[in-house]
């Protein structure tokens, strides 16, 4: 492939993988454990007869829950970007021009 292409092209399918590998777990994270996190939520506001249906499964709903939010925060802030750093040592490994 890189003989035919050329090394830019080569590398910009490399990152359309990881690229697309990365927003699927984000999406199975989104799905099994934010999803639900945020339906079961406590809002601030007492008014909820004009909310959308869509506004009960975001971040708006669990506000009022310190603890949940400190969970998201978290969550987001270690798992994922762990996950992305991972991910660029793995890259790094298999295709380390430097061996």
């Amino acid at each position: 492939m890189q003989k035919m292409n050329g090394t830019d092209y080569t590398l910009y399918l490399v990152f359309l993988r990881y690229a697309a590998w990365l927003c699927l777990v984000i999406t199975f994270f989104n799905l099994v454990i934010f999803f639900p996190l945020y339906a079961s939520g406590d809002p601030t506001v007492n008014d909820k007869k004009n909310w959308s249906t869509m506004n009960k499964f975001t971040f708006l709903d669990i506000t009022a829950n310190n603890g949940k939010c400190l969970f998201v925060y978290i969550f987001t802030l270690l798992v994922l970007s762990g996950l992305a750093g991972t991910m660029l040592v793995w890259y790094r490994k298999k295709y380390s021009l430097y061996r």
